[in-house]
């Protein structure tokens, strides 16, 4: 093996906070119970170096949907017209990250809602 054991970097330290980040990969999935979901994919903005790849499962479960919400407003998609899957993929948004206890990797606590109505997110409704 081929390397300079000298020029080992540690795992950088992973503070919680708001970050930007950009889904690279969406997909929908049945969990173990049956539950319908979305996996997704994301490069967060967390380190000046580079991006932290963070993956989120969310439920489409009643008490689940707030962070759907969340996510689509967040990134100018319609809550109350769902888009197909694909169109997630390259959207950039902002979420609020802390610490999984467990495996001390970032993880998404909540997505920043967009601004707007839900119902009008993602249409051209200026308001000048």
């Amino acid at each position: 093996m081929r390397y300079d054991p000298t020029t080992k970097q540690d795992r950088p330290k992973m503070t919680p906070g708001t970050y930007s980040f950009v889904i690279d990969a969406a997909s929908e999935f049945v969990s173990k119970n049956g539950n319908d979901g979305l996996k997704l994919e994301l490069s967060v903005a967390a380190h000046p170096d580079r991006d932290i790849r963070v993956f989120d499962n969310l439920m489409y479960m009643p008490s689940w949907l707030f962070k759907v919400e969340h996510l689509l407003t967040g990134i100018g998609l319609d809550f109350l017209s769902p888009p197909p899957v694909e169109e997630l993929v390259g959207k950039r948004g902002s979420a609020e990250f802390v610490i999984d206890k467990e495996s001390g990797f970032l993880k998404v606590k909540d997505y920043v809602p967009g601004d707007r109505d839900p119902g009008l997110a993602g249409k051209n409704e200026a308001p000048f």
